[in-house]
């Protein structure tokens, strides 16, 4: 049984539970640059007040409706991303906007369908706030009365390790080499 057979099978089974055909990954994270993978279609239209957008916020989940904070300044974007083999537009604010704690993408003027693709790469990079444990989460469709995102597509989280805890591990394995030859000296 393939994957997407175990998926369909499930989603009739539990038709109240959303199957997000997208995927979102956290290919690395610093205090500095982070660079993330979305791949997938979109397994239902787009809903909310504005239905051309998709968006990666922090934690969204457990902070809907509140503003999240991840970045300290608008960081810099590189993409490749692609909406239904378009390329897509990204928007960033500044950290005194009340919607800087995402980064939205769209294509122009067209509402975003199920069967849409969407993939490619996103490379952030600027100063974030440095957080004990990342849920970055890939949203749809912003509703204007919440003022929030509608729905959640995907998430990847990750446990940033400080920039220092990098360099340190390599002193260490550094030294131990040195003191190992020594010894053996």
């Amino acid at each position: 049984m393939t994957r997407k057979s175990i998926a369909l099978l499930l989603a009739a089974t539990f038709p109240c539970v959303s199957q997000a055909a997208l995927s979102l990954n956290i290919d690395s994270y610093t205090t500095s640059e982070i660079t993330l993978t979305i791949g997938g279609t979109l397994d239902s239209d787009v809903v909310g007040d504005q239905k051309n957008w998709i968006a990666i916020k922090n934690d969204w989940t457990n902070n809907y409706g509140v503003n999240t904070d991840w970045f300290e300044t608008a960081p810099t974007c590189v993409h490749s991303l692609k909406i239904n083999n378009t390329d897509a537009n990204v928007n960033l604010n500044n950290s005194t906007s009340y919607y800087a704690d995402a980064v939205y993408f769209s294509i122009d003027s067209n509402d975003l369908l199920a069967g849409y693709s969407v993939s490619g790469s996103i490379t952030l990079t600027g100063s974030f706030i440095e957080l004990s444990a990342v849920n970055l989460e890939l949203l749809s469709g912003f509703d204007n009365t919440a003022k929030d995102w509608a729905r959640l597509e995907a998430s990847a989280s990750v446990v940033p390790e400080p920039a220092q805890a990098g360099a340190a591990l390599g002193l260490a394995a550094l030294g131990a080499i040195v003191l190992k030859r020594r010894r053996k000296a």
